[in-house]
């Protein structure tokens, strides 16, 4: 852990242009532990930040005779001052002893409108402009979801979906408010083609039949009771559990294509919502273009980002848009 920890910072100060144990990132490093040290503090008794301060007080000192100290002794000093903020940060009752979900994928790296659509994972296609092209590679296979069980002092995880769904993609992770029910969606490569005839004309639902499309499943934190909660041609994904129990999720389910591009199927997905076992599926959203990435506010309303087909990029221009549960 140590030695990934070490590499990623000295990646941090690359992208600022500065190596690690240079008088600005040294600098930089000691303000970034002093507001860290400042916010704890603040919490009261329930945090002990006593040793981390006076170590800090040490290496200040140190850092402000800079200009005798070797090269070596910098990358050092630097290094312990980030090794402090570290312990100060795990020391917050908000991060320590909590695990993480993660989710690991490999991504369609290409166009945005792609990125959640099972057939764009199945074939290779133009990332430029969605046409199928077999010069160009499919994602590899692989993923899952997965709990990260000692955070900042492991990497041991617990995985929730290793060998129960078929080799495939993942996307759109999400947890219910109770943290019992995991959300995700999953497309298998080896399903249907969804577009079975000329100009990419959606297939008429098959029963029975596996789509190559995503669908979303649910299960519980443990690892238990994997369930699919979605199924059919069409593309579901990014659900989100809504204070009234139901599951807000986009979907291509409302039919409807891109004014532009035809090399590929270029269908569009709009919100929709379904109660949490997967029934009463229903429209939310009617808009011509694509959305994405609905979450719930305070007061209880879905927020969720669109594009608007004015000539702005699709990956780039989004605006937030709101709607009530029903």
């Amino acid at each position: 852990v140590a030695a990934c920890v070490r590499a990623d910072w000295e990646r941090q100060e690359q992208r600022y242009g500065r190596t690690a144990g240079c008088a600005e990132s040294i600098q930089a490093a000691l303000e970034r532990a002093a507001q860290l040290r400042d916010d704890l503090s603040a919490m009261g008794s329930t945090v002990d930040v006593a040793a981390e301060t006076a170590r800090l007080e040490q290496l200040a000192a140190c850092a402000a005779e800079l200009a005798s100290v070797p090269e070596q002794r910098r990358r050092d000093l630097y290094f312990e001052i980030r090794a402090v903020t570290r312990q100060l940060a795990l020391k917050n009752p908000l991060v320590s002893g909590q695990r993480i979900l993660f989710m690991q994928r490999h991504r369609a790296v290409g166009y945005m409108l792609y990125e959640y659509l099972g057939w764009y994972y199945a074939y290779g296609y133009d990332p430029t402009n969605g046409a199928k092209n077999s010069q160009f590679p499919t994602p590899p296979k692989g993923g899952g979801v997965y709990v990260l069980e000692k955070p900042g002092a492991s990497f041991r995880t617990t995985p929730l979906t290793d060998g129960k769904l078929p080799p495939g993609h993942f996307v759109t992770l999400a947890l219910s408010h109770d943290a019992r029910t995991v959300y995700f969606a999953h497309a298998d490569p080896a399903g249907a083609d969804p577009y079975d005839s000329p100009g990419f004309v959606p297939a008429s639902l098959q029963p029975g039949t596996r789509y190559n499309t995503f669908h979303i499943f649910a299960v519980n934190a443990d690892g238990t009771h994997l369930r699919q909660l979605t199924d059919g041609p069409n593309d579901d994904f990014d659900p989100c559990p809504l204070p009234d129990g139901g599951i807000a999720f986009e979907s291509t389910r409302r039919g409807g294509k891109l004014r532009c591009g035809g090399g590929s199927p270029e269908v569009v997905y709009t919100l929709h919502r379904m109660d949490r076992d997967g029934r009463h599926v229903r429209t939310l959203s009617f808009h011509e273009t694509h959305e994405w990435h609905p979450s719930v506010l305070n007061d209880g309303r879905i927020v969720y980002t669109r594009w608007d087909y004015v000539d702005r990029n699709a990956a780039k221009f989004h605006g937030l848009w709101t709607c009530h549960l029903d």
